[in-house]
């Protein structure tokens, strides 16, 4: 499979320059706020 496809990546960053990328992710908030699960389920499925 490599044969046919094969792939060309580069990746120059270095282990601790991710680590302190992701050290300064932050959570997103949640946006709902839902007063049931029925509720829930109902927005959410209509909003897919």
């Amino acid at each position: 499979m490599a044969d046919i496809f094969p792939m060309f990546c580069e990746f120059n960053k270095q282990m601790a320059e991710i680590a302190k990328e992701e050290s300064e992710y932050v959570l997103l908030p949640n946006i709902y706020s839902f007063l049931s699960r029925e509720e829930r389920e109902r927005v959410l499925c209509k909003n897919l």
